[in-house]
Order: structure tokens, then C-alpha cells, then sequence
């Protein structure tokens, strides 16, 4: 199994850094999580084809983590070139699958929806196939606006890997996933935008991993991270990751 990480900025993209998003690479198919970054592009750079993804999650509709999937259905919409291309996209939110909807009606005469299948998911066992069994884990990071957002729980190859998603500003509603306290994971890959080092800190103390991949993540934290990797007060490795970033476990 292979982690990529296609973006790894925060709300606005940086120099050579695109917004989130981030893919697993399994029995040569590939999950992305989260469209921030445009995933087509991304894939062209990498010599890999949209023709392999399986399966696309959104942890929540915030433009930095969803506005990629557009250019992604538009081209499989064409199945004169991409002739192999179906995928499965999961959202949270009925309301944003509607407006994509209709904004592929409006401009596009519509989705072939034969390809693209759109699905809404909530809380649970979200997709299982020969490769990946994902499950969704309700966050508080839209909370205040009564929105949804989630972490994702990934299984595959007898391996796991946990995606935090965005979180609540400095974790006021305690939201980081309890099951990364209780099941050992081989990866956790954990947004860091939205707290400061200090309060995530005694949080991670508590995880069962092997390493914590940070993404999405406020500058100031980058320095203060390494300097706590190399500190050996955690169990683990804890790495700060850039666009293009690959790791196989």
C-alpha cells in the first residue's frame, strides 16, 4: 500500500503546495480523500491515470477539500477518452451534491452519472470493496454551522490508516477520533490547521500508530513538530508532509 500526498496546504494553496488531498494506492487502484488540490492535473504529473480511481471521499464540503472533484467528473464525463473511467464519489451533504448537479446541467448538458455515481454518506461502514474498507467517523468541524464533516477510517492489505479531517478550532469539542486511542493503526495522517501544537500534543500521547503524518498545516507548527519528532517523548514518528510525498507501508 501506497500514501500520496496530492496537496497539503491549508485553505489557500501555497507555493508548490495545492489544498488537501491525499491518495491511497492498493492492488493498483487508487481511494482519494479529499479534491482540494486538482487530482486530474496531479495524476497527469505523476504519468498515472484518473482510469484507476476507484473511489473518491470527502471529509467535508469546504471549498480547500471538494472544488477539485469538479474537473475529475468532467473528465470521466468523456468516455470517448477516458474509456475505462468510472468512479464512485461519496459526499456528505445532499444540498452540495445537488449543486454539482446543477452545475453540470446548466454548463455541461448534465452528468453521465453511469460513470460518475454520487453518493451521500453519513456515520459508519461507507465503502468495502476486494482492496479497502473505509468508515466514516463524525468530526465537530462544521458543527457550529450544522454541517457535517468526518474522519476516515481505511482498512486494507491488514493495515490502517486513519484521516483526521479537519478538526474543531483548538479541538474545543474534543473531536480528534477516539478509535485511534483504542485500535493501532499503522498511519494516522492528521490536519494541522486548526490548533496549535500544544493543544494536539497530549491528544496524539494517546494514539496507537506508527507514525502521524501532518498535512494541511499552519506554518508556524511545521518547526515546532520536527523539533518534538526528535525529542523521543513519542512512541512514534510524526512527519510534516509536502505535495508529491510518497510512503509505502
Amino acid at each position: 500500500m501506497k500514501l500520496t500526498f496530492l496537496g497539503t496546504a491549508a485553505g489557500l494553496p501555497r507555493k508548490n503546495a495545492k489544498c488537501s488531498s491525499a491518495m491511497l494506492e492498493v492492488g493498483g487502484k487508487y481511494y482519494v480523500f479529499d479534491t482540494g488540490a486538482t487530482v486530474v492535473n496531479k495524476l497527469v504529473d505523476m504519468d498515472k491515470t484518473i482510469e484507476d480511481i476507484k473511489a473518491v471521499f470527502i471529509t467535508h464540503c469546504h471549498a480547500d477539500h471538494l472544488l477539485g472533484i469538479i474537473d475529475l467528473i468532467r473528465c470521466v464525463n468523456i468516455p470517448k477518452i477516458f474509456t475505462r473511467a468510472s468512479i464512485d464519489y461519496y459526499l456528505p451533504e445532499n444540498s452540495v451534491i445537488n449543486a454539482i448537479d446543477d452545475y453540470f446541467n446548466t454548463l455541461m448538458g448534465g452528468i453521465n452519472k453511469e460513470l460518475n455515481r454520487i453518493h451521500n454518506f453519513t456515520e459508519g461502514l461507507v465503502y468495502s470493496d476486494e482492496n479497502v474498507k473505509v468508515s466514516a467517523i463524525a468530526t465537530a468541524h462544521m458543527r457550529i454551522l450544522d454541517r457535517p464533516s468526518y474522519a476516515f477510517a481505511v482498512e486494507c492489505e491488514g493495515k490502517r490508516v486513519l484521516f483526521s479531517g479537519d478538526l474543531s478550532q483548538h479541538l474545543k469539542f474534543d473531536d480528534f477520533p477516539k478509535v485511534a486511542y483504542t485500535d493501532q493503526f499503522d498511519a494516522i495522517v492528521c490536519e494541522g490547521a486548526h490548533f496549535d501544537f500544544e493543544t494536539i500534543a497530549p491528544v496524539l500521547k494517546k494514539c496507537k500508530t506508527k507514525t502521524v503524518y501532518f498535512n494541511h498545516m499552519k506554518q508556524p507548527n511545521i518547526p515546532i513538530v520536527e523539533s518534538e519528532n526528535s525529542s523521543g517523548d513519542y512512541p512514534f514518528q510524526m512527519v510534516v508532509v509536502n505535495d508529491g510525498d510518497s510512503f509505502e507501508f
